[in-house]
């Protein structure tokens, strides 16, 4: 497994109040990531290099996936794609141990998903001075198909490895001054 090395330093030192650029967002959303996720759960990602362009439309539309979009200074999808062990570990952790019935599985990766972008998004608004926010999360099972138009100008992709599986993160977005 590729891997490539990262530290998690303070943004706002090395940011100040200026508009992120492409690299700003991506490590926003990574640091969000990879902290909540091992927070919230325990789970230590890695970060491969594993972006592989021609998998994202099949990646878009297969296994478990979680939406969510924000609107404001930066208009943005960001897509999440769950093996399917990782999201049952997930929901189980986030359940106190015990696995959510199917009915209430989506319920858990949406507040995941909540609580990791709110974090992003929420440093990038201090950050900036700007104002950004989520929308609801929306839970698309296997078989379905995921209709968002990603015309968005930037994109970005994160890949991390656990010992519970694969999360391929998508971020199509564009600043309101673009």
């Amino acid at each position: 497994m590729a891997t490539s090395e990262w530290s998690y330093g303070s943004l706002e030192n090395e940011y100040g109040g200026d508009l992120l650029s492409d690299v700003d967002v991506k490590e926003l959303f990574d640091k969000a990531f990879y902290e909540v996720t091992r927070k919230l759960v325990k789970i230590d990602f890695e970060k491969t290099s594993d972006e592989r362009e021609k998998e994202e439309q099949s990646l878009l539309n297969q296994g478990c996936r979680e939406l969510i979009e924000t609107k404001g200074s930066m208009n943005s999808v960001v897509v999440c794609q769950f093996s399917e062990e990782l999201y049952r570990f997930i929901t189980t952790t986030m359940n106190g141990g015990e696995l959510p019935s199917e009915d209430e599985l989506h319920l858990y990766l949406n507040e995941y998903m909540n609580i990791i972008c709110g974090f992003a998004v929420s440093q990038m608004n201090n950050l900036t001075g700007t104002k950004s926010r989520l929308s609801v999360p929306q839970y698309f099972r296997e078989g379905e198909h995921l209709d968002v138009s990603f015309q968005k100008k930037q994109r970005q992709r994160i890949t991390y490895e656990s010992k519970y599986g694969m999360l391929h993160v998508f971020l199509f977005y564009s600043f309101q001054n673009d």
